[in-house]
């Protein structure tokens, strides 16, 4: 329960941060969204699993030291963990940052951005988790269906991305 609170202090805090971004560099959004639109191209090519970016799908361990135990401690260890175990969400999170850069009109509205998504990506964890005997059957049967999720994931992410490089998914104006 306490992993999950993180997640979404770390997500909420990476809304406003990136709200932040995007006003501050309000002045380049159009030179923006493009970058942004390659960036999600290069997101939904890893998420489709077709050309395989190892860069992107790469295994970083952090190494710490024991020491004596002390909350603060306990917490960056909750945020590196939140901001690094991302294997799946990786992409889909990525996507949401750039949306959230290019869309937010206030540092406010970034964090209940990503709050939103926090929520979105927790919430069905939890109850999974609390309701596991009934869903099991469930994802059994989706988990044979997982390739092809990413798959049309990765291709609604490369669309978007095309939107926010042709200047069809403009957020000015």
């Amino acid at each position: 329960m306490r992993s999950g609170l993180w997640w979404a202090l770390l997500f909420t805090g990476l809304g406003a941060v990136t709200a932040w971004l995007g006003l501050a560099l309000s002045a380049y959004q159009i030179v923006l969204e493009r970058i942004g639109g390659v960036l999600l191209i290069l997101f939904g090519i890893a998420l489709t699993g077709w050309v395989p970016l190892p860069w992107l799908s790469r295994t970083y361990h952090l190494e710490v030291k024991p020491g004596k135990s002390v909350w603060w401690r306990s917490a960056l260890i909750g945020l590196a963990f939140g901001a690094s175990w991302s294997a799946c969400t990786g992409p889909i999170l990525g996507a949401v940052l750039v949306l959230t850069a290019g869309s937010s009109r206030s540092m406010v509205q970034g964090a209940i951005l990503m709050l939103t998504f926090a929520l979105g990506l927790g919430v069905p964890f939890l109850l999974a988790g609390l309701l596991m005997d009934r869903v099991r059957p469930f994802l059994r049967r989706i988990r044979r269906a997982t390739a092809l999720l990413s798959t049309i994931g990765g291709v609604i992410l490369v669309l978007m991305g095309i939107f926010l490089l042709t200047g069809l998914f403009s957020t000015s104006g």
